[in-house]
């Protein structure tokens, strides 16, 4: 329709000049390009503009050449409006937005006047086109939009690049320059809001765990639209805040008392967030643990060296014992072994002397532990490193595993009538010993042998007496020489001794020991397990439907590589190179058993304590009652429990925060962390060096121009609908 609509007019126009002269072909060019100038600029340029030419440069510009023909103006200072022209002017060239990736100039003729104010500084003025471009600017107002439309969606310092690919000269500098000026106009009109209800707060930090960089953020908690962030996290700069929203009805906050202190200045009831409520919860429960319970704990099965958990141990043994239990085990009333029982468990398990070393080492620190000592004292009794100590608790769990699972392959070896086994195997067609070359040595080699030297010390011996070979020769000719003559040798090497084996059965088993290492970390997880379980209870129960089972609770769901290729672009030969198809090994940690875990509860009495003290508090927020609540701070606030008490002291000095939590629980801080991680994500797109006057602009302007939008497809629809 538009084509057809500038064809019919420069028919129209054309037909008007049946014989043309100079002058007339002057006049016919100049209106020509009027009507193509028009038909581009027809709605956004003022009407007194009138288009006399269309330049295009060697460098990729547009230059159109415009004139004013205004009869009055109006002085940019005192505002006074002028008819007296003066014959002179001066030509503005205004950059607005590109065409076909090429810039585009607006050269523009504007006037000049007298200024017929006596009182007026200026004498003379030009004249302003404010619908098109303000006072002194080389941008056109739409071009300024468009760039900062993309900056808050990008990074300043990456878009010049970006916007001279499609035809915008502009530098960095400018573009930062504009997007500060035209947040600090959208910041003022937030002052200015007479809608805001519910004022949202919190502190952020500019620069990771330094507290000096802190900053204030505010926001609309029902439309959560941000409206400012100011530098500090005090009282007073949030009281000053504060006092600009004088519509706002109620504080969504934090459990911080510096704004807990600013909203009652101003005399605005709060809300506490419910999220850091349960927050200062699980701190508490994890306090509470670490206070109490050691950070190595090992359950025991059998009946090995470890009686049954009767009581926790009060006070430690050592005398250099200090209230920090990082390093102990879980009390027990010790069995010990016997020395001759862990001999012959050392024996039916075939470990080597490093091996049995190690078991006896790993026995000896679990039960000196269980008697109260610290590290450095084991250390010191046992002539090891703190380190070495250390290690051998680690891995205690899987010292003792293993030497009864190699006491279980003895039985099975009589149960099979197998006397020998673990022997290092030889090929079917391998020479036997007497035609090895080391055959020559086979008395010095086989006396030594008898001795119990082995490969590397019986080499260096025969070599002084004419052997040529290498020390791995004689390590083939001793496990020939042990296969051919039932001769344990090598490593992992062993045979039943003849008097051992036992054809009517083997003698009884030793009693089965093992035990089970874990630590307070995964009792804190299981308990918050247990209250996630119990929390699902109560909202099915209040929304009456059907218990659902919790079993699957914080399970992630896993991809499927193969379906995430068939999602892909790539061609099946080259996503076999991008993505990871083999199955992966599994890295999940082992997870605190139910059976464990009950047998802790009655080791440790503070355990079902905290359990009930989630419970509880998980109830109350689930129901809403205030009365609940006042009953759990009673309980609580003067529980033997440090962080207990401390916990519920706290609700009752912020008692009606908590309260207006619970009355409101559609009230929420959750929209602010989200302005939080967008500020963040801010600082890392500008390399940390955003301050907060742009900080304040980024986070500003997309809600004005959000709102712009709205309202322009509003009038549009209506004027559709019309």
């Amino acid at each position: 329709m538009e084509s057809s609509l500038i064809s019919n007019r420069l028919l129209n126009y054309l037909e008007q000049y049946e014989e043309i002269d100079a002058k007339g072909k002057r006049e016919l060019a100049a209106g020509t390009i009027e009507i193509v100038g028009n038909f581009f600029y027809g709605l956004s340029a003022p009407s007194s503009w009138h288009l006399r030419d269309i330049k295009r440069t060697d460098h990729h510009e547009f230059v159109f050449s415009w004139t004013s023909d205004t009869e009055h103006a109006i002085c940019s200072v005192c505002g006074t409006v002028s008819h007296a022209r003066v014959k002179s002017y001066l030509t503005r060239d205004i950059q607005d937005l590109p065409i076909s990736e090429m810039t585009v100039y607006h050269a523009i003729k504007a006037n000049r006047y007298y200024c017929q104010n006596p009182v007026c500084v200026l004498q003379t003025f030009i004249e302003q086109f404010d619908e098109i471009v303000e006072k002194d600017s080389r941008l056109s107002n739409r071009l300024k939009d468009f760039i900062i439309r993309q900056a808050i969606e990008s990074s300043c310092n990456a878009l010049p690049k970006s916007l001279r690919s499609i035809g915008v000269k502009v530098s960095r500098d400018t573009i930062l320059r504009l997007v500060k000026k035209k947040g600090a106009s959208v910041l003022a009109q937030n002052f200015e809001r007479d809608d805001v209800k519910v004022l949202s707060i919190d502190d952020v930090n500019l620069k990771k765990g330094n507290s000096s960089s802190a900053c204030s953020v505010f926001i609309d908690g029902e439309t959560h639209r941000a409206l400012v962030i100011v530098q500090g996290a005090t009282q007073e700069i949030a009281q000053k805040v504060i006092k600009q929203f004088p519509s706002v009805d109620m504080v969504s906050r934090d459990r911080g008392t510096a704004y807990a202190a600013a909203a009652k200045k101003c005399d605005k009831p709060q809300v506490a967030d419910g999220f850091h409520l349960v927050q200062n919860l699980h701190e508490a429960v994890k306090d509470a643990l670490y206070q109490e319970i050691p950070h190595d704990l090992f359950l025991h099965e059998g009946e090995g060296w470890i009686g049954t958990a009767d009581h926790p141990r009060e006070e430690p043994v050592s005398d250099t014992a200090t209230s920090d239990h990082s390093d102990d085990l879980v009390a027990m009333q010790p069995a010990t072994l016997e020395k001759g029982d862990i001999e012959r468990r050392i024996h039916l398990a075939g470990l080597t002397d490093k091996q049995a070393k190690k078991y006896k080492k790993t026995l000896e620190v679990l039960e000196l532990t269980e008697s109260g000592l610290r590290t450095p004292e084991i250390a010191k009794r046992l002539s090891v490193t703190s380190k070495d100590v250390s290690n051998y608790r680690k891995h205690a769990s899987k010292t003792i595993q293993n030497a009864e699972l190699k006491i279980d392959e003895y039985y099975q070896l009589h149960e099979q009538g197998q006397w020998e086994y673990h022997q290092k195997t030889i090929a079917q067609n391998a020479r036997p010993s007497y035609e090895s070359i080391v055959a020559p040595y086979k008395d010095t080699v086989l006396s030594m042998f008898k001795e119990g030297e082995n490969h590397r010390n019986i080499h260096p011996v025969i070599e002084k007496e004419g052997f040529k070979g290498s020390a791995n020769t004689v390590y083939q000719y001793l496990i020939k020489y042990a296969h051919e003559n039932a001769i344990p040798y090598g490593r992992n090497c062993r045979v039943i001794p003849s008097e051992e084996r036992h054809v009517d059965g083997a003698p009884p088993r030793p009693p089965r020991i093992s035990i089970e290492r874990t630590s307070r970390t995964a009792i804190y997880k299981r308990l918050l397990h247990i209250a996630a379980e119990k929390r699902q209870e109560i909202k099915q129960a209040l929304l009456g439907l059907e218990a659902v089972p919790t079993d699957g609770l914080n399970k992630k769901n896993q991809s499927n590589s193969e379906q995430w290729m068939n999602k892909t672009c790539y061609a099946d030969s080259i996503a076999e190179i991008v993505f990871d198809t083999e199955p992966k090994k599994s890295n999940v940690k082992k997870k605190l058993s139910k059976k464990a875990f009950k047998r802790l509860e009655d080791a440790f009495d503070l355990i079902p304590c905290l359990s009930a003290f989630l419970l509880a508090f998980y109830d109350i927020l689930l129901h809403g009652e205030v009365a609940k609540l006042d009953r759990f701070i009673e309980e609580y606030q003067n529980n033997s429990v440090d962080p207990l008490s401390v916990f519920a002291s706290g609700l009752k000095k912020d008692y009606e925060a908590v309260k207006n939590c619970l009355l409101y629980p559609d009230i929420s801080n959750g929209p602010m962390e989200g302005t939080n991680n967008k500020i963040k994500m801010v600082r890392r797109r500008g390399y940390g060096r955003a301050g907060v006057e742009l900080l304040n602009a980024l986070l500003v302007l997309p809600w004005y121009y959000n709102d712009l939008d709205e309202s322009k497809n509003g009038k549009a629809q209506n004027t559709t609908a019309a």
